[in-house]
């Protein structure tokens, strides 16, 4: 279980797949270095900022899932015989990588808070009744009706409510789901031993079981998978789209994000890419450093899933440093370096939000969610 979501791993290291740029059965991921970009609305073509051999090629960056020479396909799981030679595990029929951005169990890095990236992480099914799903909230992933409201309990409540979450005459227990039988004859969904209600028309029934019982109150929703810790340097401000996250001064956080203009459409954000892209959206090293400022980590500063620190070059933050020298201990959210932007003046200012020469090269506002869009690989129920 991660913040996206169940998804596929191996050892702990998160499972991706790209079926809107594979075929089913054959992989495009090659290890061929591309030289050149295809601009799709003027079309015309340009050549990749790389000198020769200097840019990683998709396997890479996104190695594939091998399958040992003995291994047979079994259910959804096949086998692709590469080009290259490699024998790649697919899952129904959709070639299955690890991403290089992933470094520790639970990393979603791939395509966590990349918008521009064609890789997401495989999901898998999610053990729920019909008309229960997952959603994404400010507590982190809970339990949601089938319109994407919160599940929540209510202490205390044995009303007759329509917000009840309410099981079909033929369902069963089963794992973490059981049965609540109601005064009325209804059943009534219990996850844990919490019985589930709805935020749909839940505050008549609020209201109905505070008269009868002063120490009745709404809970929390369920969570599922708690939204990991902000660093202590950072909160979260109320922004024209949603709330986002600040400094502790409430100054506008932002992370960049880049992606090649080419049938790979790889990712050039990442430490090791050309700063080309980067730099373009700033005037060089010089001004970049002055214009987005990476976000020092404090010292006793403790990293997550979302959250983790490298030391960097605050003039090239994609730059890696060389041996013996000393940068700056800087955040990053989902492997990219965030920066304050010099433009935004006062709190709530996001005056950087979108600023880019590139299309493909742009920074964003980093939402307080943390949530990213995944394929349906596995599918949740």
């Amino acid at each position: 279980m991660t913040l996206q979501g169940p998804i596929y791993t191996v050892r702990g290291m998160t499972l991706y797949s790209t079926p809107s740029l594979d075929s089913p059965g054959k992989s495009a991921c090659t290890n061929v270095e591309l030289r050149t970009a295809n601009h799709p609305a003027q079309r015309w073509t340009y050549p990749l900022p790389y000198a020769p051999g200097e840019r990683r090629s998709c396997i890479q960056k996104w190695p594939p899932l091998q399958a040992a020479a003995k291994a047979k396909p079994t259910g959804d799981w096949t086998i692709v015989d590469r080009e290259d030679g490699i024998r790649q595990w697919a899952f129904r029929g959709n070639p299955v990588y690890f991403s290089i951005r992933d470094k520790q169990p639970g990393q979603v890095n791939g395509s966590g808070g990349n918008y521009l990236s064609y890789f997401k992480p495989l999901a898998a099914p999610f053990d729920a009744p019909s008309g229960i799903q997952l959603a994404t909230t400010e507590e982190g992933l809970v339990l949601a009706d089938s319109h994407g409201e919160p599940l929540h309990t209510i202490n205390g409540d044995r009303s007759q409510s329509e917000s009840a979450a309410l099981a079909p005459a033929g369902a069963v227990k089963h794992g973490h789901w059981s049965i609540v039988l109601r005064a009325d004859g209804t059943r009534q969904w219990a996850y844990q031993g919490h019985t589930l209600y709805s935020g749909i028309g839940d505050t008549a029934a609020l209201v109905k079981t505070v008269m009868n019982d002063e120490s009745t109150h709404k809970q929390p929703p369920i969570i599922v998978y708690p939204r990991p810790s902000l660093p202590s340097n950072m909160t979260v401000r109320k922004g024209p789209s949603g709330p986002m996250v600040t400094d502790d001064r409430g100054m506008t956080l932002y992370y960049f994000v880049c992606a090649e203009e080419n049938d790979e459409h790889l990712q050039c954000d990442e430490q090791g890419d050309t700063p080309v892209y980067y730099q373009a959206n700033c005037g060089g090293p010089t001004r970049c450093a002055e214009v987005f400022k990476v976000l020092p980590a404090p010292k006793d500063a403790r990293e997550n899933e979302v959250w983790t620190i490298h030391e960097v070059d605050p003039a090239n933050p994609l730059r890696f440093l060389r041996a013996g020298e000393t940068g700056v201990r800087a955040w990053f959210y989902y492997d990219h370096p965030v920066f304050r932007y010099s433009e935004d003046l006062e709190p709530g200012d996001f005056y950087g939000m979108g600023v880019g020469t590139f299309v493909v090269a742009t920074l964003r506002v980093i939402p307080s969610s943390f949530n990213s869009n995944f394929n349906a690989g596995g599918g949740i129920k």
